[in-house]
């Protein structure tokens, strides 16, 4: 016996949320591809991909605040690629704000220790306080181990200019907290080697820097690589003539 299938009817106003729904996939799968696309380090096709997935937003009745975060985040990671990191803390930031006042405690946190990092790498040190210590406080609040070991590191490089003993204590927390979980990655390698630089630790900033530079190399992880001055610095200062 066969069954023919009949398609049921809709009422325009579930036509019209399906439409919806269908419009905010499409701007998130594009700020989404954005973001692994300045992941890649690719500025051309990353800024063309936010400018379509922005087009499309801008044309909604209620701009999707998710798809505008993931915008601004990329947006952040082509001004962190291309050098120009006062312009990345700013983005940064206001991915950070979005993520907040959307309710994603986590992604904020993820985006304002960027965003002090950014500051850090920009001069402004100072800027970056405030930012890493409430991407720490959020971090402490959701609880999440791993970020909590990152943002001890945006901690402790805003800090290391001006307070080494408070910068080293996060520093050391921070590992200690990676080693207990097993977690590990190059940025966060990145990040503790530019805490032991700034402090003047140079056996640290050597050893630190040899790892991080190897996990980026093995990893191919361009936007860590765009944190590369703080790896350079460390290395050129330490190494003899």
């Amino acid at each position: 016996m066969i069954y023919h299938h009949r398609a049921r009817p809709t009422h325009p106003a579930e036509n019209a949320r399906l439409a919806a729904v269908s419009t905010v996939t499409a701007v998130r799968c594009r700020a989404v591809s954005a973001t692994f696309a300045s992941y890649r380090a690719d500025v051309v096709g990353a800024g063309e991909l936010c400018r379509r997935a922005a087009d499309v937003n801008a044309r909604r009745g209620s701009p999707d605040w998710r798809a505008e975060e993931a915008i601004c985040a990329a947006r952040s990671n082509v001004a962190n690629t291309t050098g120009a990191f006062a312009d990345a803390a700013r983005l940064a930031e206001r991915a950070a704000g979005l993520a907040r006042t959307g309710g994603d405690l986590a992604d904020a946190s993820v985006l304002l220790s960027a965003a002090a990092v950014r500051h850090v790498l920009a001069g402004d040190a100072p800027k970056a306080v405030p930012q890493a210590s409430e991407a720490l406080a959020l971090a402490r609040r959701v609880g999440a181990q791993a970020l909590i070991a990152t943002s001890l590191l945006a901690s402790g490089l805003a800090a290391a200019g001006t307070d080494p003993g408070q910068a080293h204590a996060r520093l050391r927390e921070s590992r200690e907290l990676s080693a207990a979980i097993g977690y590990r990655n190059a940025l966060d390698l990145g990040w503790a080697t530019g805490i032991t630089f700034l402090v003047g630790d140079a056996a640290a900033a050597l050893e630190l820097g040899r790892t991080a530079i190897r996990g980026i190399q093995w990893g191919g992880d361009r936007l860590a690589d765009g944190h590369g001055p703080l790896l350079r610095c460390g290395r050129a200062r330490h190494q003899p003539a």
